[in-house]
């Protein structure tokens, strides 16, 4: 068995690694995460459904991006 300190010296490039998302500045996709039984359970919590996060994700995305693009004339 390896130590925390073997573990966390492993780089998160290794094709074996279990924590792909160990890198600073790297995150899972957002279909990894919706996709993970823990997030289905904090959802479930929540009273949160998928179709309603992602309809939330949605609204949030456009509204981002009716900032950057200008409206056409």
């Amino acid at each position: 068995m390896q130590s925390i300190a073997q573990v966390d010296d492993q780089t998160a490039t290794d094709d074996n690694d279990p924590r792909p998302y160990v890198l600073i500045g790297a995150e899972p996709a957002l279909e990894d995460l919706l996709a993970d039984p823990v997030t289905h359970a904090i959802m479930a919590v929540d009273r949160v459904g998928i179709e309603d996060l992602r309809s939330l994700l949605d609204g949030a995305r456009d509204a981002l991006m009716a900032r950057m693009v200008p409206a056409a004339a």
